[in-house]
């Protein structure tokens, strides 16, 4: 919750009102990344902080294959639980082109269709075009509701981050309790 905005004319008020309720860039930046899990080397590296990168990979290889299973599990569990708060980007609404393509493209054969949709789209004339243009999914209640979406995606996508963080950061595991990995 943000704190209620001040009187704008006490500029110092103000300022630390701002730092308080903005979203570090730094923090948005990482928020909006293409998301990755950990690697089983990482994995390893977070289970044992006193390993580097390098020992863990070593070690990775010198241990059994049952250990190794383990481990995936682990690995497996973790990154299910931290990429479980994401919740997926909406969908961009299809534009006339798009519409056209997705009700013509089983008509045509080839390894280039749309190449071929694409020139038979250019020699439509204005008035078969038009038709594409009508349909619903053109809405222009479709594009504001899209575009509402995504602004309430952007601001869930900071706090899911934060909680993807908070789960890497609390995540038990020990290779001897198969609670930890099952």
């Amino acid at each position: 919750m943000c704190p209620e905005e001040p009187d704008k004319h006490d500029k110092r008020e103000y300022a630390m009102w701002l730092d308080e309720t903005k979203i570090p860039s730094e923090l948005q930046e990482k928020a909006f990344r293409a998301m990755t899990g950990l690697t089983l080397p990482q994995f390893y590296v977070k289970v044992h902080p006193e390993l580097t990168m390098k020992k863990a990979l070593a070690k990775r290889k010198q241990d059994s294959p049952a250990d190794k299973e383990i481990y995936q599990k682990g690995l497996d569990k973790l990154n299910k639980l931290a990429f479980s708060h994401f919740v997926p980007k909406p969908k961009r609404p299809l534009n006339a082109f798009a519409l056209y393509v997705q009700k013509n493209i089983d008509k045509v054969t080839g390894n280039d269709r749309l190449s071929q949709l694409r020139n038979e789209w250019n020699q439509l004339s204005k008035e078969e075009k038009l038709d594409y243009h009508r349909d619903p999914h053109l809405d222009v209640r479709v594009w504001i509701k899209y575009k509402e979406d995504v602004a309430k995606w952007k601001k869930q996508r900071v706090e899911d981050y934060l909680k993807y963080r908070e789960v890497l950061n609390n995540f038990k595991f020990d290779p001897k309790d198969p609670t930890t990995y099952e």
